[in-house]
């Protein structure tokens, strides 16, 4: 545990990534929701990309899309209460799932991202985060949403049908 903990704790100097002197450093953020954050949270923050909604638009209608065809093909017709728990359910999961995506991102792409001005201050090419501690930020929101969705085997489907019924009864 003492060993993970220094792991998220380690900075990298910042001066190894100046890729551009005539441009303005970067600065904690003032307003929006990541200032109501803590200091040593916002750079994960960041990393999910909370403070862009557009991203969690684009994921969540694919869930809508999803539960209402759902809807569509399920041999009772679901009352709007259970689709309205339904959609509320996947909400945290979607949030999660695009904040595993963006650090993926921010991982794969940081070495190019150091030499684009738009991106130059995201949290792992700016080194406020390390790879090791941006691995360690997705891998754990992965795995409890993998957890989540365990079916035992007697309940697995093979066709959508079955499967999409399944989740709205």
């Amino acid at each position: 545990m003492l060993i993970l903990q220094s792991i998220l704790t380690t900075k990298l100097p910042e001066s190894r990534f100046k890729y551009f002197p005539h441009l303005p450093p970067y600065t904690d953020p003032t307003t929006g929701i990541l200032s109501m954050l803590p200091s040593s949270w916002v750079h994960y923050a960041q990393l999910m990309r909370l403070e862009l909604p557009g991203g969690f638009y684009a994921f969540y209608f694919l869930y809508i899309i999803g539960i209402l065809y759902a809807a569509c093909i399920a041999p009772q017709t679901p009352s709007p209460t259970k689709l309205l728990s339904l959609a509320a359910i996947m909400m945290p999961f979607n949030i999660l799932l695009r904040g595993v995506a963006c650090s993926w991102n921010d991982n794969v792409d940081q070495e190019f991202d150091r030499q684009v001005v738009r991106c130059r201050h995201r949290p792992v090419a700016r080194g406020a985060v390390t790879t090791i501690q941006a691995h360690a930020s997705y891998s754990s929101p992965n795995t409890q949403y993998s957890a989540t969705f365990q079916r035992p085997a007697h309940r697995m489907c093979s066709s959508p049908s079955c499967f999409y019924s399944s989740m709205l009864s």
